[in-house]
């Protein structure tokens, strides 16, 4: 897949995803991008066995769409990272997961501006996070996240 960002109506996989056995990027039902909109899953994932990457619903981001990145940046067992329910992107704004997922103790996820996204906002899921078990890190509900908002990190029972 190009690792080229073309201007409009763009879904990018970036750099270096090598797939392995049954792994699979499913961009599922109308992606409706405008503008600038994108969807940036960058640099090395290293995808094994059944793990995918699963862009889910219309990208016109509404009511209970979500973006689930599942199994991938070396998780293990049961993780996941959601970001879940109405992102409403405009103009050029992006979900990115940068750089390699691996999710240690209390390391910080950042969260960045309200989440009713405009302009330049930008969702950002940063710097080294190593998922173990069945833990994951949960963007809930609507994303009209400001200031300091919490964002949970929790443990599955």
């Amino acid at each position: 897949m190009s690792a080229e960002k073309r201007k409009k109506n763009s879904v990018v996989i970036y750099k270096s995803q090598k797939f392995k056995g049954k792994n699979s990027v499913v961009i599922h039902k109308s992606q409706k991008f405008k503008g600038k909109d994108s969807v940036v899953i960058y640099k090395s994932q290293k995808f094994k066995g059944k793990d995918s990457v699963v862009i889910h619903k219309s990208q016109k981001f509404k009511g209970k769409d979500s973006v689930v990145i599942y199994k991938s940046q070396k998780l293990k067992c049961k993780d996941s990272v959601v970001i879940h329910k109405s992102q409403k992107f405009k103009g050029k704004d992006s979900v990115v997961i940068h750089k390699s997922q691996k999710f240690k103790g209390k390391d910080s996820v950042v969260i960045h501006k309200s989440q009713k996204l405009k302009g330049k906002d930008s969702v950002v899921i940063h710097k080294s996070q190593k998922f173990k078990g069945k833990d994951s890190v949960v963007i809930h509900k609507s994303q009209k996240l400001k200031g300091k908002d919490s964002v949970l990190i929790y443990k599955e029972s």
